[in-house]
């Protein structure tokens, strides 16, 4: 374990320490962080100062009372409810909320205004400093 590890697990209450250790550590593979700070990296031209971490134990800790809590409802509640957009992104490079997870998980919301979502296209977007694809776009409204 690297000491840049240590000191992030430092950081972290024991009950958290046990749910990152558990469901995060598994995930970091030195491939990924590898791939993300050399070939990536460069193809994207983010600046040498900026280091990828594949889910720090900092901010593992600061979002660990929101970690595999269900919010469909919640979601659901503020789509037919609320006037406020609705964004749902999800990264073909995340290890714990895949996209095919995050495909299932809007698929299986219910709310007033699905079917008039799912008639629409996806559209792809793409970014000027990256020479291909970047992500899907599906709005409604």
């Amino acid at each position: 374990q690297t000491s840049k590890k240590r000191s992030h697990n430092y950081f972290m209450k024991p009950h958290i320490r046990k749910l990152f250790d558990i469901h995060v550590r598994p995930t970091q593979k030195d491939e990924l962080q590898d791939f993300m700070n050399g070939p990536q990296k460069q193809a994207w031209n983010i600046p040498d100062e900026v280091t990828y971490d594949s889910q720090g134990g900092l901010v593992f800790n600061h979002l660990a009372g929101d970690f595999m809590k269900p919010v469909i409802t919640s979601v659901e509640n503020v789509l037919d409810n609320m006037n406020i957009h609705v964004s749902v992104y999800t990264g073909d490079l995340d290890l714990i909320c895949d996209t095919p997870g995050t495909y299932k998980w809007v698929d299986g919301m219910t709310y007033n205004l699905k079917t008039n979502f799912e008639s629409t296209e996806r559209q792809a977007l793409y970014v000027t400093a990256y020479s291909s694809m970047a992500a899907y776009v599906q709005r409604y409204q």
